[in-house]
Protein backbone atom coordinates (compact mmCIF):
# COMPACT_ATOMS: atom_id res chain seq x y z
CA UNK A 1 0.00 0.00 0.00
CA UNK A 2 0.86 3.63 -0.17
CA UNK A 3 0.05 6.00 2.04
CA UNK A 4 0.79 9.67 1.31
CA UNK A 5 -0.06 13.41 1.09
CA UNK A 6 -1.53 13.40 4.64
CA UNK A 7 -1.93 16.86 6.74
CA UNK A 8 -0.50 14.96 9.40
CA UNK A 9 0.48 11.54 9.48
CA UNK A 10 0.64 8.57 7.01
CA UNK A 11 -0.56 6.33 9.42
CA UNK A 12 -2.09 6.80 13.06
CA UNK A 13 -2.42 4.11 15.93
CA UNK A 14 -4.84 4.56 18.82
CA UNK A 15 -4.44 1.44 21.03
CA UNK A 16 -3.18 -0.59 18.28
CA UNK A 17 -0.20 -2.94 17.42
CA UNK A 18 -0.76 -4.12 13.77
CA UNK A 19 1.47 -5.22 11.45
CA UNK A 20 2.71 -2.60 9.31
CA UNK A 21 4.78 -4.11 6.45
CA UNK A 22 5.79 -3.55 2.74
CA UNK A 23 4.37 -0.10 2.51
CA UNK A 24 5.50 3.54 1.30
CA UNK A 25 4.79 5.98 3.64
CA UNK A 26 6.04 9.49 1.74
CA UNK A 27 4.91 12.96 1.66
CA UNK A 28 3.01 12.99 4.79
CA UNK A 29 3.27 16.65 6.77
CA UNK A 30 3.92 15.88 10.31
CA UNK A 31 5.33 12.12 10.45
CA UNK A 32 5.05 8.72 8.82
CA UNK A 33 3.01 7.56 11.63
CA UNK A 34 2.05 8.37 15.21
CA UNK A 35 1.66 5.87 17.63
CA UNK A 36 0.12 6.40 20.96
CA UNK A 37 1.78 4.57 24.51
CA UNK A 38 -0.55 1.75 24.15
CA UNK A 39 0.17 1.08 19.96
CA UNK A 40 3.73 0.50 21.56
CA UNK A 41 4.02 -3.28 20.17
CA UNK A 42 3.26 -2.68 16.33
CA UNK A 43 5.68 -3.75 13.84
CA UNK A 44 7.10 -1.74 11.37
CA UNK A 45 9.27 -3.65 9.04
CA UNK A 46 10.12 -3.66 5.35
CA UNK A 47 8.50 0.24 5.02
CA UNK A 48 9.71 2.69 2.48
CA UNK A 49 10.07 6.54 3.91
CA UNK A 50 10.24 9.57 1.94
CA UNK A 51 9.71 13.11 2.20
CA UNK A 52 7.40 13.26 5.78
CA UNK A 53 7.92 15.41 7.95
CA UNK A 54 10.28 15.12 11.30
CA UNK A 55 12.83 13.10 8.97
CA UNK A 56 10.80 9.78 8.50
CA UNK A 57 10.70 8.92 12.08
CA UNK A 58 7.51 6.94 13.71
CA UNK A 59 6.37 9.29 16.22
CA UNK A 60 5.90 8.15 19.88
CA UNK A 61 3.07 9.89 21.89
CA UNK A 62 4.10 11.73 25.40
CA UNK A 63 2.86 10.82 28.52
CA UNK A 64 2.95 7.94 31.26
CA UNK A 65 2.87 4.35 29.88
CA UNK A 66 1.16 2.44 32.98
CA UNK A 67 0.95 -0.74 31.42
CA UNK A 68 3.66 -3.18 30.40
CA UNK A 69 4.80 -2.99 26.75
CA UNK A 70 7.63 -3.95 24.38
CA UNK A 71 8.98 -1.50 21.64
CA UNK A 72 9.71 -3.30 18.69
CA UNK A 73 13.15 -2.18 16.50
CA UNK A 74 11.31 -0.74 13.44
CA UNK A 75 12.26 0.09 10.09
CA UNK A 76 12.86 3.68 10.93
CA UNK A 77 13.42 5.58 14.39
CA UNK A 78 10.76 6.35 16.61
CA UNK A 79 11.00 9.92 17.84
CA UNK A 80 9.36 10.85 21.16
CA UNK A 81 6.70 14.30 20.81
CA UNK A 82 7.46 14.89 24.88
CA UNK A 83 8.32 12.89 27.63
CA UNK A 84 7.39 9.38 28.11
CA UNK A 85 7.20 8.19 31.98
CA UNK A 86 7.01 4.27 32.66
CA UNK A 87 4.77 3.72 35.66
CA UNK A 88 2.57 1.59 36.54
CA UNK A 89 0.59 1.76 40.00
CA UNK A 90 2.31 1.41 43.83
CA UNK A 91 2.01 -2.47 43.25
CA UNK A 92 1.97 -3.37 39.56
CA UNK A 93 5.34 -1.67 37.56
CA UNK A 94 4.58 -1.16 34.15
CA UNK A 95 7.91 -2.59 32.09
CA UNK A 96 8.85 -1.26 28.77
CA UNK A 97 10.83 -3.80 27.17
CA UNK A 98 12.86 -2.27 23.96
CA UNK A 99 14.33 -4.95 21.47
CA UNK A 100 17.68 -4.92 20.29
CA UNK A 101 18.83 -2.50 17.36
CA UNK A 102 15.86 0.22 18.38
CA UNK A 103 16.25 3.78 17.86
CA UNK A 104 14.28 6.40 19.89
CA UNK A 105 15.09 9.80 19.47
CA UNK A 106 14.05 12.69 21.90
CA UNK A 107 13.86 16.63 21.30
CA UNK A 108 15.19 19.40 24.05
CA UNK A 109 14.11 19.22 27.32
CA UNK A 110 12.43 15.56 26.98
CA UNK A 111 13.23 12.42 29.06
CA UNK A 112 12.48 8.99 29.52
CA UNK A 113 11.65 8.47 33.39
CA UNK A 114 11.17 5.34 35.02
CA UNK A 115 8.99 4.74 38.15
CA UNK A 116 7.21 7.67 39.85
CA UNK A 117 6.68 8.95 43.05
CA UNK A 118 4.82 5.39 44.33
CA UNK A 119 3.91 4.38 41.29
CA UNK A 120 6.27 1.26 40.01
CA UNK A 121 8.50 1.37 36.82
CA UNK A 122 11.06 -0.81 34.84
CA UNK A 123 13.37 -0.64 31.87
CA UNK A 124 14.29 -3.57 30.07
CA UNK A 125 16.67 -2.20 27.12
CA UNK A 126 19.21 -5.46 26.35
CA UNK A 127 20.65 -4.90 23.45
CA UNK A 128 23.52 -7.12 21.32
CA UNK A 129 27.28 -5.84 20.75
CA UNK A 130 25.91 -6.15 16.74
CA UNK A 131 22.23 -4.80 17.63
CA UNK A 132 22.76 -1.93 20.19
CA UNK A 133 19.72 0.28 21.31
CA UNK A 134 20.43 3.67 20.92
CA UNK A 135 18.97 6.74 22.89
CA UNK A 136 19.81 9.96 21.00
CA UNK A 137 19.05 13.46 20.57
CA UNK A 138 16.59 14.85 17.64
CA UNK A 139 19.62 16.54 16.60
CA UNK A 140 23.55 16.84 17.30
CA UNK A 141 23.19 20.24 17.84
CA UNK A 142 20.72 19.83 21.27
CA UNK A 143 20.37 17.68 23.91
CA UNK A 144 18.04 15.80 25.93
CA UNK A 145 17.03 15.53 29.29
CA UNK A 146 18.48 11.63 29.39
CA UNK A 147 17.13 8.20 30.90
CA UNK A 148 15.94 9.17 35.23
CA UNK A 149 15.28 6.19 37.25
CA UNK A 150 13.40 7.26 40.16
CA UNK A 151 13.09 5.87 43.48
CA UNK A 152 10.14 3.69 42.39
CA UNK A 153 12.36 1.47 39.46
CA UNK A 154 12.29 -1.90 40.30
CA UNK A 155 15.72 -2.69 40.42
CA UNK A 156 15.48 -6.19 40.18
CA UNK A 157 14.11 -6.06 36.49
CA UNK A 158 15.30 -2.76 35.11
CA UNK A 159 18.43 -3.24 33.08
CA UNK A 160 20.20 -1.51 30.26
CA UNK A 161 22.81 -3.27 28.38
CA UNK A 162 24.41 -2.90 24.89
CA UNK A 163 22.55 0.29 24.87
CA UNK A 164 23.82 3.64 23.72
CA UNK A 165 22.95 6.65 25.28
CA UNK A 166 24.49 9.96 24.10
CA UNK A 167 23.94 13.81 23.96
CA UNK A 168 21.82 13.82 27.09
CA UNK A 169 21.75 16.32 30.00
CA UNK A 170 19.94 18.99 29.50
CA UNK A 171 19.69 21.51 32.02
CA UNK A 172 22.11 20.07 34.80
CA UNK A 173 21.30 16.44 34.27
CA UNK A 174 23.08 13.09 33.06
CA UNK A 175 22.80 10.92 30.12
CA UNK A 176 21.54 8.80 32.98
CA UNK A 177 20.47 9.74 36.38
CA UNK A 178 19.65 7.43 39.45
CA UNK A 179 18.04 8.61 42.11
CA UNK A 180 17.68 6.23 45.25
CA UNK A 181 17.50 3.08 42.58
CA UNK A 182 19.45 0.62 41.04
CA UNK A 183 19.31 -0.83 37.96
CA UNK A 184 21.95 -2.66 35.98
CA UNK A 185 23.68 -0.96 33.81
CA UNK A 186 26.19 -2.64 31.86
CA UNK A 187 28.00 -3.39 28.51
CA UNK A 188 26.66 0.37 27.65
CA UNK A 189 27.98 3.12 25.98
CA UNK A 190 27.09 7.17 28.00
CA UNK A 191 28.63 10.19 25.51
Amino acid sequence: STLRNSMYYGLKLTNAVPLVEMNTIQNNTQAAAFLDLLSIGATFTGNTYSGNGNGNNLLLESGTLSQSRTLKEADAPYQATSSITIAGTSTIPAVLTIEPGTEIRFGSNLGLYIGSGTNLGALVAQGTPSLPILFTSTSTSTYWRGIYFDNATVDATSIMEHSIVEYGGYSSTANVTLVSSNPTVRNSTLR
